[in-house]
Order: structure tokens, then C-alpha cells, then sequence
């Protein structure tokens, strides 16, 4: 049996706001095995990322995790939420790192990037000489020629700096990577290139890796394990294989029916409609305004997350 990495329980993300609350993240519950790669997808504004910074306790005001747990399984088992903040520096980038959305301007306009690099390392704890020496290697494993640490980002290309927040991700060497949106604004071959990546890292180093994305296409052959969402919830999750080849809940269909097909008797079909307001109460299964298959139940009790075979669930009322 896998091993656990990190687990999250029941976990809930608000957004107090001046005249009303939003309920981004509504009791998800997930699972990362050691060497995984779990995909999260979904549109925007479905609580990826804002999930995606509960794993490391990221979320400011005005949002606020409400409740729940994330356990990391590490050398000892540490339950993240209840870290203080000298335990969450620790924690942070030596244990599990982060390439933020956005990434491509989430460097220092006026340092070069060894100085970046090498920030990160001393940080937590390296010393001079041995942050130094990383640096070259880091780049290598990024799939970049060292001597880029001597540039500022404005002299390099999207995916240049893309792969250099990789190294960053990298460069305390943890166990668990997340990668939000890291191929947005990225045309399609470096797109591929990305992608391959942090499949081979996976493979050299062993980490773990969470790649959230609304493109659903792009985790098919890199995740191991996809996790639907919508809505602040999972709404489907099963290994990659029996997703794309066996999805069951609506949503996720519709998602897969929206890819580009090579096959000419398929056509791109869009989800009409627009996402919940997530700072209104949600009556019924929150998809149903947009579900073709929805009937009355639908529209009245939402629907658990319930298993329908071997490791594989949705939260649908035409299941169970």
C-alpha cells in the first residue's frame, strides 16, 4: 500500500468580506502518497489554489481556515495548522515547497538569480559555500546552463524563468511540490517541456508533486491521481487512467468534452452557464443549474462523495 505524505481532513476556507462571507474551500478531503503526482483541476474560482495554500498554512487575511487538519508525514508527523511560526519556517520549502501562479513574476526584478537561489538555502540553514555550489546543480536540474544565475530575470524568456522557480522549489530539497498554474502564459512546447520536467524529477529525486491547473488535458500524462473540484468541493477522484477513461461525474465530462480532439467526429462542447456564488448559501448539488442530466433531487440535497468502485469517488445523486 502507498504511503501517505500529507493528508487533508475536512478542511474549510472562508473569505470574510465587508458585507458577506465566501466559502471557497467546503470540507475537502485528500490524500498525496510519497511519489505521487496528484493533479487538481477545475475552472477558476473553484478553490484550487486557495487549497492549495492550506498545505502550507498560506492563507491570509481576509480568509481564514475554519476548520480542519493537514497532517505531513515526515521524519515525525506534524499537523501544519497547529505550527508556530518558527515551526513553519522550518516546514516551509525544507519540507514542502511552492511554485506560486503567477510564477513568472514572482522574481526579483533587480537580483540576479544566483542571489535568489542562494537566499532560499540560507534561509534555512546552509551555509555560504554549500548554497554556492547548489546553485549550478539546481540549474542543471531545472534543465538550464548554469550560467543563467548570472542574468536578472528580464533577460530571460517566460520558460526560463519558469524553470528557475523551479530550482527555487527545489533548492531546500523537499519532499512535496506544488505546482499552481505553472504552465499558464506558456505556449504549448514549452508548455510540454515543463511537463516533462517535474515528471523526470519525480522520477531522479522521488518527490511528490501536486500540479493544479484548469486545463484538465494537461495532467493526463503526468498525475497519477485527479481530483475534480468545483464549487470549493471534490466533486470526483479517481487514478488518472480511470478518470479520463471512465469519469462519471457530469462535470468532469463536460471538462474532458471541452478538450480538442484529434478525432474528427468530435467536436469541442463548452459548459454553459457560470459557477455558484460561492457568498450565497448553495441549495442542492451546486452543478445541477448546468446539468443536463439534473432532476429534481439534485436541485434540492446535495449530494455526498461516495465510493463507486476500487479507489475511485464522486459526489453525484444519478450514483449510490
Amino acid at each position: 500500500m502507498n504511503e501517505p505524505l500529507l493528508e487533508v481532513k475536512d478542511i474549510n476556507v472562508e473569505y470574510r468580506l465587508r458585507e458577506k462571507v465566501v466559502k471557497a474551500v467546503r470540507g475537502i478531503n485528500l490524500r498525496i502518497n510519497k511519489k505521487e503526482i496528484v493533479g487538481i483541476v477545475g475552472e477558476s474560482g473553484c478553490g484550487k489554489s486557495t487549497l492549495a495554500m492550506t498545505f502550507l498554512k498560506l492563507v491570509d487575511s481576509p480568509g481564514k481556515i475554519t476548520s480542519g487538519q493537514i497532517i505531513y508525514h515526515g521524519k515525525t508527523d506534524i499537523d501544519v495548522l497547529k505550527l508556530k511560526p518558527s515551526g513553519l519556517r522550518k516546514y516551509r520549502w525544507k519540507e514542502v515547497s511552492m511554485i506560486f501562479q503567477g510564477s513568472m513574476n514572482a522574481l526579483n526584478p533587480v537580483t540576479r538569480i544566483e542571489e535568489q537561489i542562494m537566499d532560499t538555502m540560507l534561509e534555512h540553514g546552509y551555509d555560504q559555500e554549500t548554497a554556492l555550489k547548489r546553485v549550478d546543480e539546481l540549474l542543471r536540474v531545472a534543465g538550464l546552463n548554469p550560467s543563467v544565475k548570472n542574468s536578472f530575470p528580464h533577460e530571460l524568456s517566460g520558460g526560463m524563468k519558469q524553470r528557475v522557480n523551479i530550482a527555487i522549489s527545489l533548492a531546500c530539497e523537499p519532499s512535496l511540490v506544488i505546482a499552481d498554474e505553472a504552465t499558464t502564459a506558456l505556449d504549448v512546447v514549452v508548455q510540454r517541456q515543463i511537463m516533462a520536467r517535474l515528471l523526470k524529477l519525480r522520477d531522479e529525486l522521488g518527490i511528490s508533486l501536486v500540479f493544479i491547473t484548469h486545463d484538465i488535458s494537461l495532467v493526463a500524462n503526468i498525475a497519477d491521481r485527479v481530483y475534480v473540484m468545483y464549487a470549493g468541493k471534490v466533486v470526483e477522484n479517481a487514478p488518472v487512467e480511470e478518470l479520463f477513461y471512465n469519469p462519471k461525474h457530469p462535470y468532469t465530462i463536460a471538462l474532458l468534452n471541452s478538450i480538442p480532439s484529434i478525432q474528427k467526429d468530435k467536436k469541442i462542447k463548452g459548459i454553459p452557464g457560470t459557477p455558484p456564488d460561492l457568498s450565497k448559501p448553495i441549495k442542492g448539488c451546486p452543478f445541477a443549474p448546468r446539468c443536463n442530466k439534473a432532476f429534481d433531487k439534485c436541485h434540492e440535497v446535495e449530494p455526498d462523495l461516495i465510493s463507486i468502485g476500487q479507489d475511485h469517488e464522486v459526489s453525484c445523486h444519478l450514483y449510490g
